[in-house]
């Protein structure tokens, strides 16, 4: 039997800190990538918000995942040392939320381009801990959800309530690339 009782859409927050980790190593490791950014665009192509991004993926776990079904993550790096310098901060965020990793992927927003409007639907988005962690950005980039308004800065481990209408802007002069995890957390396997 599985948890249903998680409702992100009935929690109050939009953002919680969770801290800042130092992701200096990480943001000179991405300077080197160029075809990297456009290896999977399954993202871009499936997600019309998104459309404006580019993604490189550590972890892709199905976002049609639903309760009852299993966790099935699959390991998509193909960079051995960029993984050695993020595990940590998964396994952080694994202990923090009691959880396992579901999603964690680079999503670079190019200078003056957008996510646009939109509120995450389904299970696997209610039942994950969504993270952002600033890699790279500027003071013109803006996260919004239900209205309220954020600068996030460099290392800054931000949760955010993704079930609420959120968007993003890059109006600065850099791209601006945040690092997403997505942690599951095992109450949702619980059995009874």
């Amino acid at each position: 039997m599985y948890n249903f009782a998680l409702d992100k859409k009935a929690e109050t927050f939009t953002y919680k800190n969770q801290g800042k980790y130092n992701v200096d190593a990480i943001a000179e490791k991405l300077k080197q990538f160029g075809d990297e950014w456009f290896l999977d665009t399954t993202r871009q192509k499936e997600y019309a918000v998104h459309t404006l991004t580019n993604s490189y993926f550590i972890y892709e776990h199905s976002n049609k995942w639903t309760y009852g079904l299993p966790y099935n993550v699959e390991y998509r790096c193909a960079d051995d040392k960029l993984f050695a310098l993020v595990e940590p901060i998964i396994k952080d965020l694994e202990k923090i939320h009691n959880g396992k990793v579901a999603k964690c992927l680079f999503i670079k927003l190019p200078i003056g381009k957008v996510v646009y409007e939109h509120s995450d639907v389904g299970d696997y988005f209610n039942a994950v801990r969504r993270h952002h962690i600033a890699i790279q950005t500027n003071p013109d980039t803006f996260f919004r959800i239900d209205g309220e308004k954020k600068n996030m800065l460099v290392g800054d481990c931000w949760e955010i309530n993704n079930m609420k209408l959120h968007f993003v802007e890059n109006n600065g002069d850099t791209d601006r690339i945040h690092l997403l995890i997505d942690i599951f957390p095992n109450d949702i396997f619980a059995t009874a």
